[in-house]
């Protein structure tokens, strides 16, 4: 942010914060208090930012406003971070996390949706299984873990969901590798049949199936070190595995390429694409790329190798 635009929104936000404080507006304080925090957080002020969002959470915390009070404690978390404070940063990232879990059910994608959603679902609890298996002795977050196991293995057995498959076959993968509790590597053996029965057919032959080769690799590695080899659903799972590794090299930018094959003869003229390289394309003819894709298809070949599926 350079200084003319630091100086305009530092003037906005103060003004917001006088006016906010003259009509005794409790709800306008703090997120002008927020909004200031966030100028200084962005422009390196950490003091001051810490500050603000400090008033500005203890505001809406008052006000019992829930999606406010979420975003101070992202805000602060990223704070503590810049800062070096990794517990700080490792508390309140929990506090944010366990701020979007609807009571009984799943998790917001983000603060101001009403409803979860199951791809964020299998979000979370990754994100609660790999916390619960580095922080034991966290007991808040074990018991959430806890009953949020419950939860979402009695959710996806009774209603299965291919947008579930990935991250919820990351985490299902990893509490069993935690706990070893017999539930969880059920749990697995249901989705794996899911995914063999149902859901593989959905997944387009020429598209980036990565987010979903994660969870399949996961899931194909736990049940492997369970004692499962030889089976009609392993074969299958690690013949599909097969074809989408050897499909990555297709999907994968290469350097300097400016052409996208579309069949045949026929092909897109891209020149932008050098400068995606390495990048993974979300189908071997969509000139599309993310950062997001290049990570799930990193993370599945890291998982495939580290595991020696293939």
């Amino acid at each position: 942010m350079d200084a003319e635009r630091r100086a305009r929104a530092d003037a906005v936000f103060t003004e917001a914060l006088a006016t906010a404080r003259q009509e005794d507006d409790a709800w306008a304080l703090a997120e002008a208090a927020r909004g200031l925090g966030r100028v200084h957080y962005r422009t390196g002020r950490y003091a001051e930012a810490e500050a603000a969002l400090s008033q500005a959470l203890d505001g809406f915390l008052a006000l019992d406003d829930r999606l406010g009070a979420a975003r101070c404690v992202s805000h602060l978390a990223s704070l503590a971070a810049a800062l070096g404070r990794t517990d700080d940063a490792r508390g309140a990232w929990l506090d944010g996390l366990l701020g979007l879990r609807i009571p009984g059910g799943g998790f917001r994608q983000d603060p101001l949706a009403i409803d979860d959603s199951d791809y964020g679902n299998g979000e979370a609890w990754l994100a609660l299984a790999v916390h619960g298996d580095m922080h034991p002795d966290d007991l808040r977050a074990m018991n959430a873990l806890s009953d949020l196991d419950a939860t979402l293995i009695r959710r996806y057995s009774e209603k299965p969901s291919v947008m579930f498959l990935g991250w919820g076959g990351m985490a299902a993968a990893q509490r069993y590798r935690t706990t070893h509790d017999p539930k969880f590597l059920a749990f697995l053996r249901q989705l794996s049949d899911e995914f063999v029965e149902r859901f593989q057919s959905r997944l387009r032959a020429e598209g980036n199936n990565c987010a979903a080769m994660e969870g399949i690799a996961s899931m194909v590695a736990a049940l492997q070190h369970s004692g499962e080899k030889n089976t009609d659903r392993m074969r299958f799972m690690l013949d599909w595995l097969s074809r989408e590794v050897a499909k990555l090299e297709k999907l994968q930018i290469k350097p300097g390429q400016q052409r996208l094959p579309l069949g045949g003869s026929a092909y897109l003229a891209a020149p932008r694409m050098a400068e995606y390289a390495g990048g993974f394309l979300a189908g071997i003819y969509e000139p599309l790329t993310r950062v997001d894709a290049a990570g799930h298809c990193l993370s599945a070949m890291v998982i495939i190798e580290r595991n020696q599926l293939l």
